[in-house]
C-alpha cells in the first residue's frame, strides 16, 4: 500500500470527509500519496455566491487529512445536469492522465444528489478497462443523501483515524449542522459505530466496489 497514489473525486469539497476521510487519513500514515478533486465547489444554490469560504476550508481539510494536493473545476451547485456529461467525464478523465491513482473513492451510484451520481457515473466512464489501466474504485456512503447503499467492503478505522475525520469535518464550518443533522458529529460517529459493529471493529467507513481490476 505504501507510496500508491489514491484519488478522492468528488462534487463538492466536505463529500471526500463524510464518505472517507477516516480511510483517507488512513491511507496517508501507510505512506500512500492521496489527491482530492472536485467538480464543483458547492457553492451557490442556496444563494451563497462567494466560495472563497468553502474553498479556504476545503485546504484546511486537506492539511488535516494530509493530503498531498486538492483542486477543484467550477461546475454549477446542484445543476451539473445542466453541463454536458462528455464535459464532466472529459474533466475526470484529466485528472486521472495527471495522477495516474491506482485507488479512487468517489461517489456511489445509489445516490439522491443528482451531482453525485452523475460524478459517479463520470469516474465509471473514466476508469473503464479499455480506457485506464488497472485500478480499484471505491463508491462512498455520504450520510443524509446515500439511498439503496448496499456495501461489501469496510475500512476499520483507529482511534488517530476518527480524529483526523472528525477534526477535517470540523474545519467546514460553514456546513456543520447541529443533531440531528446527518452531517453532526455525533450522527457521524454513530454510522462509523455502526458500520464499525457490521465490521467486527469499533469504526469503520463502508464502500461499494464500483470496480476491481488488477
Amino acid at each position: 500500500m505504501s507510496s500508491e497514489v489514491i484519488l478522492a473525486v468528488f462534487a463538492h469539497p466536505d463529500d471526500e470527509v463524510l464518505g472517507c476521510g477516516g480511510t483517507l487519513a488512513k491511507c496517508v500514515a501507510a505512506g500512500c500519496v492521496v489527491h482530492a478533486r472536485f467538480l464543483g465547489t458547492g457553492v451557490g444554490s442556496r444563494g451563497d455566491h462567494d466560495a472563497s469560504v468553502r474553498l479556504g476550508e476545503m485546504r484546511d481539510a486537506a492539511r488535516v487529512l494530509g493530503l498531498a494536493s486538492v483542486d477543484h473545476a467550477s461546475f454549477p451547485d446542484q445543476q451539473f445536469d445542466t453541463v454536458a456529461q462528455l464535459d464532466v467525464n472529459k474533466r475526470v478523465e484529466m485528472w486521472l492522465r495527471e495522477l495516474q491513482p491506482v485507488v479512487i473513492y468517489s461517489h456511489s451510484p445509489h445516490d439522491q444528489n443528482l451531482d453525485h451520481r452523475i460524478v459517479a457515473e463520470a469516474v465509471g466512464v473514466a476508469t473503464r478497462p479499455s480506457r485506464y489501466g488497472p485500478c480499484v474504485v471505491y463508491g462512498c456512503e455520504i450520510p443524509g443523501s446515500t439511498n439503496g447503499f448496499q456495501p461489501i467492503f469496510y475500512e476499520i478505522l483507529d482511534g488517530p483515524c476518527v480524529l483526523k475525520k472528525l477534526d477535517a469535518l470540523g474545519a467546514y464550518k460553514s456546513e456543520a449542522e447541529d443533531s440531528p443533522g446527518p452531517r453532526a458529529y455525533d450522527s457521524v460517529m454513530s454510522l462509523l459505530e455502526v458500520r464499525g459493529s457490521m465490521a467486527g471493529g469499533t469504526h469503520a467507513e463502508a464502500f461499494e466496489v464500483t470496480r476491481w481490476v488488477r
